[in-house]
């Protein structure tokens, strides 16, 4: 009776080891899985501070340029884009400099647009670079 008793006891730690070890087993199978989300998440995290700073660059570009384009053409700005009127590139850059005088942001001329003109006065105010965006969202509509 004894050995019966030893051997249920032996087969039921066995059976308590076996499913201790299918549990730790299990367990570092699903602490790799996180190891391995942990690291991708870190990288994507990475990878969007640097498109974040990309954009950023970008961004500081365009204004750069749109502040250029006022600054040296705010007539391609305030040019009409209706069908009547030919686009305004479709004369050729020296025809633009002989037809339609270079202006000044500081002294606006009285034939660039209200837009023009208040976004002259507004030079260097932080509205200027919405402005712009809009007035060429409009004209590209």
């Amino acid at each position: 009776m004894e050995s019966c008793c030893f051997d249920a006891l032996y087969k039921f730690t066995f059976c308590l080891l076996t499913d201790l070890l299918s549990l730790l087993t299990y367990y570092l199978a699903v602490w790799k899985l996180f190891q391995e989300l942990l690291q991708k998440l870190i990288q994507q995290r990475r990878q969007l501070r640097e498109r974040d700073a990309h954009i950023v660059d970008l961004e500081r570009y365009i204004d750069e340029l749109l502040v250029k384009v006022i600054d040296l053409q705010p007539l391609l700005l305030s040019h009409d884009t209706s069908p009547q009127q030919s686009p305004p590139m479709s004369r050729s850059p020296s025809q633009l400099r002989q037809s339609e005088p270079r202006t000044n942001l500081a002294t606006p001329a009285r034939h660039t647009s209200p837009f023009i003109r208040q976004a002259a006065s507004q030079r260097s105010r932080p509205g200027l670079k919405k402005f712009a965006i809009g007035r060429l969202q409009t004209l590209l509509k």
